[in-house]
C-alpha cells in the first residue's frame, strides 16, 4: 500500500503545478488599471489575449480573476461581462463549426458539448467595495 501512495504523491503534485501554470490571471487595480500576469495591459488587447488562451487551452483554461479591495463593483463587473461575452462568442462559433446551427438552436446534448470544449472557468478573487 505504501508503494503506491508513493506512486500517486508525485502525480498529483505534478497535476496540481501543471495546472498552477495554465492560469491566465487578471487584476484590476483602485484605479482600474487592467494587469495581465503582472503586466499592464489596455482591454482591447486584453480581449484578444483572452480570446487566444481560451481557445489553445480550451476546457484546461483556468482565469483567475482578482481585484483591488478599493475598485468599484461596477468596474470588476464590466470586466466580467467582458470575460463572459469572449467565452460566449468562443461557443457561438464552435456551434456553427460543428452543428451549422446556432448556439440558441442547438439541443441539451449538443449545448453540453460545446460546454465541455468551452467551461468558462472563472476563479474569482479579492474582495470588493460598493
Amino acid at each position: 500500500m505504501r508503494i503506491i501512495v508513493l506512486i500517486l504523491i508525485p502525480f498529483i503534485i505534478f497535476s496540481c503545478q501543471e495546472k498552477r501554470e495554465s492560469k491566465f490571471k487578471i487584476y484590476i487595480t483602485s484605479t482600474s488599471e487592467i494587469l495581465l500576469n503582472n503586466k499592464s495591459i489596455d482591454l482591447n488587447t486584453l480581449e484578444e489575449q483572452i480570446e487566444r488562451y481560451i481557445r489553445r487551452e480550451k476546457a484546461n483554461s483556468f482565469i483567475v480573476l482578482n481585484a483591488a479591495e478599493t475598485l468599484k463593483y461596477r468596474d470588476y463587473i464590466e470586466l466580467k461581462g467582458v470575460l463572459d461575452k469572449k467565452i460566449k462568442h468562443l461557443r457561438e462559433k464552435l456551434a456553427i463549426e460543428m452543428y451549422n446551427k446556432e448556439y440558441e438552436d442547438l439541443n441539451e446534448k449538443q449545448l453540453k458539448e460545446i460546454y465541455n470544449v468551452y467551461p468558462g472557468n472563472i476563479i474569482h478573487e479579492g474582495v470588493l467595495s460598493n
